[in-house]
Parts: structure tokens; sequence; C-alpha cells
């Protein structure tokens, strides 16, 4: 399984050193590898350090500046390092929609579509949802599956998707 996290189409899954080619993971040896799979998610950004949850240290804010003034789902930083930061994820409940296929790019665009008309009042409550970063695209074989984190204020009750593509996903920390 590989996780990538997408911040208003800003992607961090690159390096400097491998000239910007998608799914290469710089190392501090200098070595570049092909990106492997993931159990716990890895963010590579070349922002320099990011916020960790609460509670903030005395030199960080919540939300993190790559937040871009939404809400995100709260996490503990694991390890920083100058290539990349590991972060551990709250549990929480995720908006998902699943799209078969092979091409990233189209299915990231076709979940978030459905899941932008989710949050826009296409429920079964036709009331809008706010956005929230990061969108979480876990990609599978053949299948991607495309999420918005639930705000903290909807996490007990989301309202209830009408689009049968559309569910609440609870995801487990990660």
């Amino acid at each position: 399984i590989r996780v990538r996290f997408e911040m208003l189409k800003l992607e961090y899954e690159w390096c400097t050193h491998c000239a910007g080619v998608k799914g290469i993971v710089c190392h501090s040896d200098q070595s570049c590898k092909p990106r492997v799979a993931m159990l716990s998610l890895f963010v590579v950004t070349t922002l320099a350090s990011l916020a960790a949850t609460s509670p903030v240290l005395p030199n960080q804010t919540w939300p993190p500046s790559f937040c871009n003034k939404l809400e995100c789902p709260k996490y503990t930083m694991v390890k920083s390092t100058a290539d990349y930061e590991e972060r551990t994820y709250d549990a929480a409940k995720w908006t998902s929609t699943m799209v078969s296929g092979t091409d990233l790019d189209k299915a990231s665009s076709t979940g978030f579509r459905r899941l932008f008309n989710y949050i826009s009042g296409e429920n079964k409550e036709k009331v809008k949802v706010n956005m929230t970063a990061p969108v979480l695209t876990v990609v599978e074989t053949g299948q991607f599956t495309v999420s918005f984190f639930v705000p903290f204020a909807d996490q007990a009750n989301p309202p209830e998707p009408t689009d049968p593509t559309v569910f609440t996903n609870p995801l487990a920390q990660m």
C-alpha cells in the first residue's frame, strides 16, 4: 500500500536530488531508491519544522502552515529529518470514495470531484461541510481510495452521503 498526501495540488512526494521524479526517495547517502510500501505515513516535504500535535511546541502553532488555514487531522511527530517527516495520525473519520484504474492523476481528480460534491451539499442533510486538508490517497493495485478528513465538529455524526460511491471511513491510527 502506498499512501500519498496532497495539499491542494501541491505534491511533496518528490526528491530534489532526483530531479523531482515522483515515487523516488532520496536517502542521506544520496542514493535514490523507489518508494516502498508504508505502514506508517511518511510525508516527504521541503518545508522545515512543521507543527506537531498538542501540546504545541513553543516555536510552532496549530494548525501548521501546510494546512493552508484549513482544518487538518492531529498527528504526533515520530521522526523528522532534512528529507522527510514520519508522523502518526490519530484515529479519525474520513469521507472516502474508491476509484478503479491505473492512472493516479485521473483517479485523484475523479475522487476529488466526488468528495467536493459531497462537501458542497450533495448529502442527505443538504449541508455544506468545511474543506479540510490534506487529501489522502491510498494506492493499491488497480484501486485508489481518495479521502477528505471529516472536520472535528462532524466527527461524531458526519452528514450521510447521497452518492453511493462516497462513504464515511473510520480510519485507525496510522
